[in-house]
């Protein structure tokens, strides 16, 4: 019994199996005919794009500060008591303008005695001027020795020697006179005040620290990455949020430090610009730079592109036709959602835009609207 079971269950098996086997070679067969001309071919709806040309920019975000290249700290030249107070701390200040007084009366009393010693001294020599003269006549005739006549000579070149030292005392009591008043010498804000009326000042004590609002610049650090690219005279946006709203204002590139920084490995650089928005000195601004511009170039939505095995690819459409034709692109600068093709692709060619990732060489498409 058992062994008649085991006997149908071989023969139901071999059955099966040639039974597939036939199938398989059907399909072979029907597969390989070359007179199988009936099969539908696959058709793929896509939308397509016109390639276009526009001006791409390759930029660069940094960050970084407003500085000015003036900013004195004034110090006093005389020792002298401080009298008077005009300006103090966030007061604007021109060129020449008093900020404060020191008690003159010192070098007032000094300046006077410089006069006097001088108009002294042009009396003395021209007095001794005539006694030469005179003596110089005596020895001539031979009343007075050569000794007396060298001692009235040689007191006349001393008088003159005390003269230049007068009036150098003069010139050294007006200096110190005019250092009693306290002038600006630029246009700008003061930052700080160290002194008070009735302060005693010493000559090298600070006195005030003004900040420039003439010479402003933006301080930018670039990173070891762009180095290379950053160039004298590039131009430059700088920006600035206030009140909600980006101020943006122009400027080049001025001077650049030919080492990177130690500490960051940054490219140092000043940036010139006109202060249109009164941006105050150590304020915070980011700047966009501009480091490579390109004119004209042939660009692509991103999603037309599609990574294959060898490469990145477009699928342009063949002109007359509704077959496309594989192309491997390269590319070059993005701009939001689109992609300069270096290579590949030209201006006005047309191109897959919807779809192009279920696509091959030469396969049929059928163009929808999107």
């Amino acid at each position: 019994m058992k062994k008649q079971l085991l006997i149908k269950s071989l023969f139901c098996h071999s059955v099966m199996l040639g039974m597939l086997a036939f199938a398989q070679l059907s399909y072979a067969q029907a597969t390989s005919s070359p007179n199988n001309e009936d099969t539908p071919k696959k058709i793929t709806p896509v939308t397509v794009v016109k390639i276009l040309s526009e001006t791409l920019l390759s930029t660069t975000n940094v960050r970084g500060q407003i500085e000015t290249a003036t900013k004195p700290n004034l110090a006093a030249k005389v020792a002298a008591e401080v009298s008077d107070i005009y300006l103090i701390e966030g007061d604007r200040v021109k060129k020449g303008q008093m900020l404060a007084a020191l008690d003159a009366e010192a070098f007032i009393i000094d300046k006077a005695s410089a006069n006097a010693d001088i108009i002294y001294l042009k009396a003395l020599i021209e007095n001794q001027k005539r006694l030469l003269k005179r003596n110089q006549d005596l020895f001539n005739k031979k009343m007075i020795s050569q000794v007396t006549l060298d001692d009235k000579d040689t007191a006349l070149k001393q008088s003159y020697a005390q003269l230049l030292s007068a009036k150098a005392k003069l010139r050294k009591a007006v200096y110190k006179l005019s250092q009693t008043k306290i002038i600006s010498p630029i246009n700008g804000i003061i930052q700080s005040r160290s002194i008070s009326t009735g302060d005693y000042v010493k000559a090298g004590d600070d006195l005030y620290f003004i900040i420039s609002t003439d010479d402003i610049y933006a301080r930018l650090y670039f990173p070891e990455t762009v180095a290379d690219q950053i160039k004298l005279n590039m131009p430059v946006i700088l920006l600035r949020q206030q009140k909600g709203q980006v101020e943006k204002v122009e400027g080049t590139i001025e001077r650049i430090r030919p080492m990177l920084e130690t500490g960051n490995r940054a490219l140092l650089t000043k940036v010139k610009f006109t202060n249109i928005h009164q941006w105050r000195v150590g304020s915070s601004i980011q700047a966009k730079v501009v480091l490579t511009q390109h004119e004209n170039a042939v660009i692509v939505p991103k999603r037309a592109l599609v990574r294959r095995p060898h490469g990145l690819v477009a699928y342009k459409v063949t002109a007359n036709s509704n077959k496309v034709v594989e192309q491997v692109v390269t590319t070059g600068l993005t701009k939001d959602d689109t992609v300069e093709i270096l290579s590949g692709l030209t201006l006005d060619d047309i191109v897959v835009l919807d779809g192009a990732a279920w696509l091959t060489n030469g396969s049929i498409i059928e163009i929808v609207e999107p």
